[in-house]
């Protein structure tokens, strides 16, 4: 009985250990994204001005 409550366990607390560590690069992921995000919208406002700088220079 014992081996069974300690296999029991071990799956359990497996389970467990998989479920956080698919959070933690879940939140890793988004992370990313959030900066992708940011660079790529900070990249086309920069490039806006710099269109809207030469078309009012000629």
């Amino acid at each position: 009985m014992e081996v069974v409550v300690e296999i029991f366990l071990l799956v359990f607390w497996s389970g467990i250990f998989a479920m956080i560590a698919d959070l933690k690069t879940s939140a890793d992921h988004l992370a990313n994204l959030v900066l992708s995000r940011t660079y790529t919208c900070h990249e086309i406002t920069t490039l806006g001005s710099l269109v809207a700088l030469v078309l009012s220079n000629m």
